[in-house]
């Protein structure tokens, strides 16, 4: 058995191995990640050895290409561990094969700091919801623009206005003097493109995601507040719930739940975790005012809270209790206690109304 750690970087690796049965001294090579080389890399490769990476862009890619050949590959939590002294390749490496040695020989592995790593699928879900907020940025920016330039000239319309074809139409009309028409005409056209492409992102990551989590997503939008969207958001970070062992570790997971010091009598309660997932917790965050009312226990729950309490914080109890919720739906095979079945049937028909609408997009 060899064991590896291995500093990844786009274009090649350095890698520092050692087979602790038979030899203590290390070496360290570098290796392209294409071509003969990395030919020669997995060449070198046996079923019995382990290898340590960091998490980086192409550290998935990796784990992938390197599996089929090796016993197991450890994708290491860059926010767990630290590289601290001199850097460079070849200490980096070396102290990757470090942790993969203590944890692997002497800890456990139980206790190694390594990143789960989803099917391609799923990755590639995951990709689509980058893309998606990538997308939905850049409109909130166009938005923001427009509206600066009509502010400059002394004209008053509502944000909300560009929400509909109708009020983006009136905001074309509108005449300014000078240059600013064709600023306006030209951030208009970008607009137009964008929503169309946001709509689309949306519709494919609904379909790709039904048919990856369709008993989820199924169970997930009987909760008010739970649209499908945000159903196949919280099942793209959760991918199998088996996964977390109590609705703490998952609270932890979706960033949800606060870090939390404590020593004798003294606590310390800080802010979320910024190392976990953000994705399902940024959407839950806009259909709060639909979650408090979703049922008499979290109207009550919310209630309480906002008198004694910040409204973020309040907010934030708020969607870690229906994360909770979610986690024991999910266990239990459970709709949600509080069910309303109109709301219910009006999702399922507009999830009905996307899955045509992409199928007749992808055939035509």
């Amino acid at each position: 058995m060899t064991l590896w750690g291995i500093d990844l970087h786009t274009d090649s690796i350095t890698a520092c191995f050692f087979d602790p049965d038979n030899e203590k001294k290390r070496t360290t090579r570098k290796y392209p990640l294409s071509g003969e080389g990395f030919q020669q890399f997995l060449r070198s490769l046996r079923k019995d050895d382990c290898i340590a990476i960091e998490t980086t862009g192409n550290s998935f890619w990796f784990h992938e290409q390197v599996s089929p050949y090796i016993k197991e590959c450890f994708v290491l939590n860059t926010n767990k561990i630290k590289l601290e002294g001199n850097k460079t390749d070849k200490i980096d490496s070396s102290k990757i094969l470090d942790y993969l040695c203590y944890y692997l020989l002497i800890v456990g592995l139980e206790e190694m700091p390594n990143v789960f790593v989803p099917s391609k699928e799923v990755q590639e879900l995951r990709a689509l919801f980058a893309t998606y907020r990538l997308s939905k940025k850049i409109n909130t920016q166009l938005r923001n623009r427009i509206h600066s330039i009509l502010k400059q000239n002394g004209i008053v319309v509502k944000r909300g206005k560009m929400e509909s074809k109708k009020g983006r139409q009136e905001i074309l009309g509108i005449k300014i003097p000078g240059n600013w028409d064709k600023q306006i005409i030209s951030l208009m056209n970008q607009l137009e493109l964008i929503i169309t492409e946001c709509n689309n992102l949306k519709d494919m990551i609904i379909v790709n995601g039904y048919e990856l989590f369709k008993k989820e997503i199924d169970l997930l939008i009987t909760i008010k507040g739970f649209s499908p969207f945000t159903a196949v958001a919280f099942m793209t970070d959760v991918v199998d719930i088996e996964r977390f062992k109590s609705a703490k570790k998952l609270c932890a997971y979706l960033r949800t739940a606060p870090k939390v010091k404590s020593s004798n009598n003294t606590t310390h309660i800080k802010s979320t975790n910024k190392a976990s997932r953000s994705l399902t917790c940024s959407l839950l965050t806009q259909s709060v005012n639909h979650i408090k009312v979703a049922g008499p226990y979290f109207d009550s729950f919310y209630t309480r809270l906002r008198s004694g309490k910040s409204a973020g914080k309040s907010r934030m109890a708020l969607i870690r209790k229906v994360v909770v919720t979610a986690f024991y739906m999910l266990k239990r095979n459970q709709e949600f206690k509080w069910i309303d079945e109109k709301n219910v049937e009006r999702k399922k028909i507009e999830l009905q109304r996307t899955l045509r609408r992409y199928a007749k997009i992808k055939i035509a």
